[in-house]
């Protein structure tokens, strides 16, 4: 496995990069789905119809069409050649997805559980952590898979950002085995294999989860 890994851009360092940008990417898009999701839901102020009504038009706009302006933004953040030009992009983008699944499940929650917090004298913060985390576990598991997928097969925005050879992630760390003249079919195929790991690990202890969240999803949507 090693050996495989060391021929992916020179070393292990690929598969590392991306299991920890996967991982914060997630943590990050979860968080902040939930956090958004129950503002829309719990708190009123003016224009928020308007601003959930834009989740809409962005989730029409194709990933193509915002790769030019995202690289713009994040060279003049100089984020180039950085975790933070793989990670900030990642978590704004997963975000639409997982603030629309966020406020339509905790829309449908009994509001009986919320006065009832209330009553107790909960603040907003601690009805979040109190109330709101224990119930959407099987959606964040959800958005959890959803964003880990996408991520960890992304190829297009790391080639664009990453030229570093210490700071790419798998998906582009395969292309070493394929050269103009040569293609290393079996290595390739133990590489996909190897780099298919994680992803079969988080399925296989997130599935009940997943399938819960979905289901969910399904009857109170």
């Amino acid at each position: 496995m090693e050996q495989l890994l060391s021929c992916m851009g020179g070393s292990i360092q690929v598969f590392i990069n991306s299991v920890a940008i996967t991982a914060i990417s997630v943590i990050g898009v979860v968080f902040l789905s939930t956090l958004t999701g129950y503002g829309f839901v719990r708190l009123y102020f003016y224009g928020k119809e308007l601003l959930y009504a834009s989740l809409f038009i962005l989730m029409l706009i194709p990933d193509i069409l915002l790769l030019a302006p995202t690289f713009i933004l994040v060279k003049k953040l100089q984020l180039l050649d950085s975790w933070g030009a793989l990670i900030f992009p990642y978590v704004a983008g997963g975000q639409i997805i997982g603030i629309f699944i966020m406020r339509n499940y905790i829309e449908n929650l009994p509001k009986e559980i919320f006065e009832a917090v209330r009553m107790d004298g909960a603040s907003e913060f601690q009805t979040f952590g109190s109330i709101i985390i224990p119930l959407t576990k099987p959606m964040m598991m959800t958005i959890a898979i959803l964003t880990s997928v996408s991520v960890w097969n992304d190829y297009v925005w790391p080639m664009t950002t990453i030229t570093n050879d210490q700071l790419r992630t798998v998906t582009i760390g395969l292309q070493f085995f394929t050269t103009q003249y040569e293609v290393k079919t079996g290595y390739l195929m133990a590489a996909n294999v190897i780099c298919s790991i994680p992803i079969l690990i988080l399925f296989m202890f997130g599935t009940r989860y997943f399938v819960q969240g979905v289901m969910s999803g399904a009857v109170k949507g």
